[in-house]
């Protein structure tokens, strides 16, 4: 965590040794021999590490860079949201027309 990047490996070598328990609970001589193997330090450093490495091959990083702070000064300016009137066919009133 000092070194600014995530401790990816050790929470996978925490989660791996949460699985050997799960293993060590369920019957059977492969889950025990698995449970084990998953006990033993260096193997599970070594596994940790190869799933961290698979994992951050496959991750997608995106950085997200902070601009200045703009401050744009101006006025807010209310708009009448009332329609238009409607205009009746043959109304020659309007400013369009030519003369």
């Amino acid at each position: 965590m000092r070194d600014g990047r995530p401790p990816v490996k050790e929470m996978i070598a925490g989660a791996l040794l949460l699985l050997a328990g799960v293993l060590l609970l369920i019957p059977g001589f492969v889950t025990d021999a698995a449970g084990f193997l998953l006990l033993i330090p260096p193997l599970r450093r070594a596994l940790a590490g190869l799933i961290a490495s698979r994992l951050t091959a496959r991750a997608e990083v995106r950085y997200t860079y902070r601009t200045r702070d703009t401050v744009i000064e101006g006025e807010i300016v209310a708009e009448d949201d009332t329609p238009a009137p409607r205009r009746l066919p043959g109304d020659d009133t309007t400013p369009w027309r030519r003369p």
